[in-house]
């Protein structure tokens, strides 16, 4: 089935002509996470939105940017640390890099700056440390322990009794045992790699569903199982000749959170896609049961805190495009796609993701732009979504609209790859794909 001609479709068509697309098999591999699994590090927590950590070689390689004696580089959505620890991997003789990354979700943020300590510490005392928290834990056993007050973890049909107090007595032991705090966090990870699948539930697109025949897992077994992986990831690393960093903060602005002065040769990054993710839904289990969220309002706020690309709650209607001058053609640009939503009870909460969304992504590459030194690279990974059922679809081609943003922002559009094409709901379209565009401030 193909989407029918309609204008937006043809608005979508004039734009290709624009930036002149290519198909780049380079990056068909790359702009999703499978080979991260098996990889050191990486596999740690790996998130399924991610990408390869392959890619951040590719678009070095492609900026002119790899051989670079002295390379500076900013992921201001750095998820789960695949570009700082891809980065901090990377072996250039005589060269060097600084990789900084932001993140506002609390739990995405502890993932990736453990990672990125532990590619320094020591295996032997994380080993002696463990056996420790095991031990302790056992001696627990019957014992009841406190869990998070979200309401999931207290639901019995997502969780069994006996397997959560594990994880209970297994958090409380890490807190109570004598150790470094990089020893408690990378044991901390450790647990929070094992919680969902201690569970009843999947982590699957948009949330958390519910799988009640779902295979259980020996609690303490599968704890050991991740210590001795990480520790073995630990026991690979050699002496680090790059340098990086995770700050908590909004990659909107992140000037907010970054030090004074600083340039960026590179800022690489793949944004949330506008296909309705809420990712502060996704990683609450971990989120709540390490105490990095804890209380409803907290919760919300967060929520409130990440990109407008779902519609899992109201947001304020406030617009960067209005504050900073760029109304008119903002609208110009997103208008339509909005004269194209479908009228139906998705028509309103649809339209506000569609504008919230291109509003935030016009904030980030104005904010980050002038992060860049004179003829840095701003490179981003994206997809388009498909939203709609019964033949009352809505196609957004964010690379197409995004990259017109970014010319509005003032960067220079150098390359346009499309990674590869997607099929949603046996649709074919020739703007279902996954790009990575290259960008250049002028």
């Amino acid at each position: 089935m193909k989407l029918g001609s309609s204008d937006y479709i043809n608005y979508y068509k004039d734009l290709e002509e624009r930036y002149h697309l290519k198909l780049n098999s380079n990056y068909s591999n790359l702009v999703v996470p499978n080979d991260n699994f098996f990889e050191a590090f990486h596999g740690w927590f790996p998130i399924k939105e991610g990408f390869s950590s392959r890619i951040l070689h590719q678009v070095l390689n492609d900026s002119g940017l790899l051989d670079k004696p002295e390379l500076t580089l900013l992921d201001p959505f750095v998820g789960s640390g695949t570009t700082i620890v891809s980065a901090l991997s990377l072996k250039r003789r005589g060269k060097h890099i600084n990789a900084y990354g932001i993140e506002c979700n609390p739990f995405l943020k502890f993932v990736a700056e453990t990672k990125i300590k532990a590619m320094g510490s020591n295996k032997d005392d994380f080993q002696k440390f463990i056996q420790s928290v095991v031990k302790h834990t056992k001696h627990q056993t019957g014992k009841f322990h406190r869990v998070p007050k979200l309401s999931t973890f207290n639901n019995s049909k997502y969780f069994d009794r006996e397997k959560l107090n594990q994880l209970a007595g297994l958090k409380l032991a890490i807190e109570t045992i004598e150790g470094t705090k990089l020893q408690k966090d990378i044991a901390m990870l450790c647990l929070a790699r094992i919680i969902e699948s201690a569970s009843y539930l999947r982590k699957d697109g948009r949330a958390l569903r519910y799988m009640p025949n779902k295979n259980q897992i020996d609690v303490i077994e599968e704890f050991l199982k991740r210590v001795e992986m990480f520790g073995a990831d630990i026991e690979k690393v050699g002496e680090k000749s790059n340098f990086g960093v995770v700050f908590m903060g909004d990659g909107r602005c992140p000037q907010g959170v970054l030090p004074n002065d600083i340039k960026f040769d590179l800022i690489f990054f793949s944004p949330p896609y506008p296909n309705n993710i809420d990712y502060t839904e996704v990683y609450k289990l971990e989120n709540w049961f390490l105490d990095l969220i804890n209380d409803d309002n907290s919760f919300r706020h967060q929520r409130l805190k990440s990109m407008r690309s779902h519609n899992s709650l109201r947001f304020p209607d406030l617009y960067y495009a209005e504050q900073d001058g760029y109304r008119e053609i903002f609208d110009d640009i997103v208008n339509p796609i909005l004269d194209a939503v479908p009228k139906n009870r998705e028509e309103l909460p649809r339209k506000r993701l569609i504008k919230g969304y291109f509003d935030d992504m016009l904030k980030t590459l104005t904010n980050n732009k002038n992060m860049l030194s004179k003829g840095g690279y701003l490179v981003y990974v994206v997809g388009n979504s498909l939203h709609g059922t019964g033949g009352e679809y809505l196609l957004i081609a964010a690379d197409l609209i995004i990259t017109r943003l970014a010319e509005i922002a003032g960067l220079k559009v150098e390359s346009f790859n499309v990674a590869r094409y997607l099929k949603r709901r046996k649709i074919y379209s020739q703007f279902l794909r996954e790009s990575v565009v290259f960008l250049r401030k002028k």
